[in-house]
């Protein structure tokens, strides 16, 4: 029997939208986040800056885990 060449699967089917948008919205986030951190430096303590970060990581994540 010949031998067929390799087969593309990954490839073979076009990019759901919401598949692109788990791709890039974490880089995104993440950007945001050091953009941010650099800007509020000066101005907001670090431990507040800090209690922010995770109460927004709180408030993406609450959907999720939320029953």
């Amino acid at each position: 029997m010949p031998s067929r060449g390799p087969t593309y699967l990954f490839f073979s089917a076009p990019m759901r939208p919401i598949t692109l948008l788990f791709l890039v919205v974490p880089p995104l986030m993440w950007a945001s986040n050091a953009i941010v951190g650099r800007m509020a430096a000066g101005a907001i303590p670090p431990i507040t800056l800090n209690f922010l970060r995770w109460v927004v990581a709180l408030l993406v994540l609450l959907p999720f885990v939320w029953q």
